[in-house]
């Protein structure tokens, strides 16, 4: 298969664990020799902000990046083949990946056509001499959601949403562990379209249209309030990510940009990016040229929240 020849080509031209220092961008002058794509730019915020390449270019079009716990990014593609470029290793699936979740403890999840699952990619014995190793998935008897998707939460948490098939209603659950022990909770259930979420397994951020919805529990009650923090003035939010220690990020079509307590500011421009947030960085998916860039330092944004916020104090005193 022809996919499965450029996933080798791939393999062989990871740039990011080898040398990563000669694919840095300066982002003082991002038209340096390895520039970002026309129309792509990270604004000037702050120091800390480092900007690097991880894959000048995808296998394919239909590709998207997962993040494991040491911060090693891994592709999906086709929803069949996994590859992680810094192991040198192959995988693929019997089964259809529609989704793919890589929590903080290991854990790994998916959805596989409209079911969840565990997955498994431990080297098996089968699979000692094989170039490309076997997926597998275990299904974990959760109710099937139409469009089932899912959204990785801080604290090793995971958002499950999908449409109820006899109501037509979008519910949204959240897994946690307990004592090591993964359980379902269930939040809330809605006529309108949910885009994505993120959280930190107690409170939850969804977003809907333009808007950034909080849901949380009141003074420890069961039931889930829900109050707008945020909305965009002209676009539509795509994708949500939040860590406790960066704050909250989000994606239009047109750049990525930070949510504060004080201010909001969209501070990458690019044509409909896809990213995903591990710890204090972002990897991005850029759609003009397939390529993956990570952004370092964004804790910079909440850093200069908090400035925001003392300077106000001083203010109303």
């Amino acid at each position: 298969m022809q996919i499965i020849l450029f996933l080798f080509v791939f393999l062989n031209s990871y740039i990011y664990s080898e040398n990563p220092k000669n694919y840095d961008i300066d982002i003082s002058n991002q038209s340096q020799s390895k520039p970002l794509p026309k129309g792509s730019y990270l604004i000037p915020f702050s120091k800390e902000l480092d900007l690097l390449w991880v894959f000048d270019k995808l296998p394919s079009e239909n590709c998207s990046i997962i993040v494991d716990p040491k911060e090693f990014p891994w592709v999906l593609c086709d929803n069949r083949f996994l590859t992680a470029p810094y192991y040198s290793r192959i995988f693929i699936s019997e089964k259809p990946i529609n989704y793919m979740v890589w929590l903080d403890n290991g854990s790994i999840f998916a959805v596989s056509r409209d079911e969840l699952a565990v997955v498994d990619i431990k080297k098996k014995k089968d699979d000692l001499n094989k170039e490309i190793e076997n997926i597998k998935l275990k299904f974990l008897g959760m109710a099937k959601l139409d469009g089932m998707r899912i959204f990785p939460g801080e604290n090793n948490s995971l958002y499950i949403l999908g449409r109820d098939i006899e109501n037509g209603l979008n519910k949204l659950f959240v897994l946690t562990y307990k004592n090591g022990n993964p359980s379902f909770s269930f939040i809330t259930a809605t006529k309108e379209k949910i885009n994505s979420i993120t959280g930190d397994g107690d409170i939850a951020f969804v977003v809907i249209g333009k808007k950034v919805i909080k849901l949380y529990r009141p003074d420890g009650k069961k039931e889930y309030a829900a109050k707008t923090i945020f909305e965009n003035p002209d676009l539509q939010i795509n994708n949500i990510h939040y860590t406790s220690s960066a704050g909250i990020f989000y994606s239009s079509s047109k750049g990525i940009g930070y949510i504060g307590d004080n201010y909001w500011l969209e501070f990458f421009s690019a044509e409909n990016p896809e990213f995903v947030m591990k710890n204090d960085s972002i990897f991005v998916k850029l759609s003009k040229n397939q390529g993956v860039i990570k952004i370092n330092g964004i804790t910079a944004f909440k850093k200069k929240d908090a400035v925001i916020k003392i300077k106000q104090q001083d203010v109303k005193k």
